[in-house]
């Protein structure tokens, strides 16, 4: 799958080793010809604060699916949530990370609509590749909380299929944005490159991934 930035960049700048680990198993899931993922998306406006930020925005077979990832371990205690780090002490979480991923849905959607771009499918998910057992609430689908079990190529390929099929079917009478113009919208406003670099940096990853035949082509 393309990257934005290129996987080489997140793994400088990601601020969790998590965030590098799903980035490397994103690098190695083939996609199709318009999926893509971007990492570290800005908000300009958010539900909760000023600005917010989306951990990972992954376009998935016409879905723009957001992803909130947490290392560590996520517990829930008397209604309060918590990480918890490698040395076992626990950190008082402002809310859970599916509202944190619901909330940064709500902000991409509510900004994409009065830029005018359409009704889309969009679905919140939270990414804890250090916990065996997703915690389980009426507040979220089981398949929207995707743990240890789903670090694989594979496993993750079946993960954003299962939530593309499981798609909400859009209001009567609105107009849909299409797949090229979520892709182009997401190119250009909101990764912390210009669209030039942004599009630039797509064609080096497929180039990182390509063969050297293959690689001359995408640089023509």
């Amino acid at each position: 799958m393309i990257l934005v930035p290129s996987l080489a960049d997140i793994e400088t700048s990601a601020r969790s080793d998590a965030e590098r680990r799903l980035a490397r198993l994103l690098r190695d899931v083939t996609a199709g010809d318009g999926d893509v993922a971007f990492y570290s998306v800005g908000l300009r406006s958010h539900p909760y604060k000023q600005t917010g930020e989306a951990d990972f925005v992954i376009l998935w077979r016409g879905v723009v699916i957001v992803v909130e990832v947490k290392g560590g371990g996520v517990r829930r205690h008397e209604g309060i949530w918590y990480s918890v780090d490698r040395r076992g002490d626990w950190h008082k979480l402002t809310s859970s990370p599916m509202e944190q991923a619901q909330s940064a849905r709500y902000a991409l959607r509510d900004i994409l609509g009065q830029e005018g771009l359409g009704w889309f499918p969009s679905e919140a998910v939270v990414v804890t590749p250090d916990i065996d057992d997703p915690p389980h609430s009426v507040e979220w689908k089981p398949t929207h909380w995707l743990a240890r079990s789903a670090m694989s190529v594979a496993a993750l390929t079946e993960a954003f299929d299962t939530i593309a099929r499981d798609r909400a079917t859009p209001p009567p009478r609105v107009r849909v944005a299409r797949t090229d113009e979520l892709r182009e919208r997401l190119f250009g406003e909101f990764t912390r490159m210009p669209v030039l670099d942004a599009q630039r940096g797509a064609v080096i990853e497929e180039q990182n991934r390509a063969t050297a035949g293959q690689a001359r082509v995408l640089a023509a």
